[in-house]
């Protein structure tokens, strides 16, 4: 489902905190600009940087609001509270399924109850007083009535400020076009 690392490749170009806070500061103080949004797939990828982020932000007292896209299996609680502390008004996850079953066929499943990170992610978001926006995915592999179902559920229970449903596309290059093409669910003309 997802084809960034297609697009973008595997490798990430990292930048110090301290660069990315000077460009924060410039486009503050020349442009008027209070508030950003991080596109980066997994913003919480390397907790170490995010750290020295947002203590280096709430250093210099910037006060700029911002947003991220994070996992719920890197989220912790010191870590959100240091986030919202620097400006953090917004977490977008990808919550892909709401069925533990579809969820290990996406890859997303892993050892525990992926279901429970999920519930627990947003339940610290509320806690911190994080606005939410959770994205499922239908129309995966193997899915039953059951398993959007679970999806819909869990929808409900995490009670995400934005939520929103989309139909899986097998990009190409990914392993999900790789398992259309092989189980004919696509029609490719060469």
């Amino acid at each position: 489902f997802c084809a960034n690392w297609r697009v973008m490749g595997r490798n990430t170009r990292d930048r110090t905190p301290e660069n990315v806070i000077e460009e924060l500061k410039e486009i503050k103080y020349k442009f008027g600009i209070n508030s950003v949004v991080f596109l980066d797939d997994t913003f919480t990828l390397s907790p170490k940087w995010v750290r020295e982020y947002c203590e280096d932000l709430k250093r210099r007292k910037l006060n700029i609001k911002w947003g991220c896209q994070s996992r719920v299996d890197q989220t912790d609680m010191s870590l959100m509270k240091l986030m919202k502390e620097s400006g953090l008004v917004q977490l977008d996850f990808g919550v892909e399924s709401g069925s533990e079953k579809i969820l290990k066929v996406l890859g997303k499943g892993g050892a525990g109850d992926r279901t429970s990170q999920i519930k627990q992610s947003f339940k610290m978001c509320k806690e911190l007083d994080i606005r939410t926006l959770a994205t499922f995915i239908i129309g995966n592999p193997e899915e039953t009535r059951e398993d959007i179902e679970q999806s819909f559920q869990v929808a409900k229970e995490i009670a995400a400020d934005y939520t929103a449903f989309y139909f899986l596309t097998p990009y190409p290059g990914t392993d999900i076009y790789n398992m259309a093409i092989e189980n004919k669910w696509l029609f490719c003309h060469n």
